[in-house]
């Protein structure tokens, strides 16, 4: 899992704030203790955005620069992807600025808003984590997850609107045609979780 030092992670929110004033006006901004240890393919830090008057919690995703799980990152493919979901009316969080230039927090980065809620764990893998969100999750909730998952760019939302693997780059379209088989086998009775 990649963590930042406590040093590389404070340099890394001054610098983010000092870019995210420049652009809305004065704030502060203050890491959730939950930073220190990110997620196991990107840097992700949740922090709150204050300003005069409100307070949002936002989180920040930037490839790694060391420790890497992927050979290669394509964070645009990331964030053009939540578009999609999130434009087909799923529980998506809204990216509000993508910068990709290196040379503002070390490499390219998106932020995005929170949502509340849960999600599968990281460490232990949530496979493996018999106490966490999936274990105690009764098949017919895994399921409904997975039915989720595959829905999401191939085919249209419940009122048929909303965009398809056209609306995204070629190569998150293809990332996703890839991947799609996978989906449709691992909600079938064959490859279905049981438990």
């Amino acid at each position: 899992m990649p963590v930042s030092t406590e040093k590389d992670f404070q340099s890394k929110i001054e610098k983010l704030e000092n870019w995210l004033a420049s652009k809305e006006g004065p704030l502060k901004l203050t890491p959730h203790e939950s930073s220190l240890a990110s997620g196991f393919s990107n840097e992700t830090f949740v922090f709150d955005l204050e300003k005069e008057n409100s307070v949002e919690t936002l989180v920040l995703r930037l490839e790694p620069t060391e420790y890497q799980v992927f050979p290669n990152y394509d964070l645009p493919m990331q964030a053009s992807i939540m578009k999609v979901l999130r434009g087909k009316n799923m529980l998506t969080p809204e990216v509000i600025y993508e910068n990709y230039d290196k040379n503002i927090l070390g490499s390219g980065f998106y932020i995005m808003k929170s949502i509340n809620g849960s999600a599968p764990s990281d460490n232990p893998p949530y496979h493996m984590d018999m106490e966490g969100m999936m274990g105690r999750a009764t098949p017919i909730e895994v399921k409904r997850i997975s039915q989720c998952h595959h829905r999401g760019v191939r085919e249209p939302a419940g009122d048929g609107a909303g965009p398809g693997t056209d609306a995204l780059p070629g190569n998150c379209a293809q990332a996703v045609d890839h991947s799609y088989p996978l989906c449709l086998w691992s909600d079938s009775d064959r490859g279905a979780l049981k438990m």
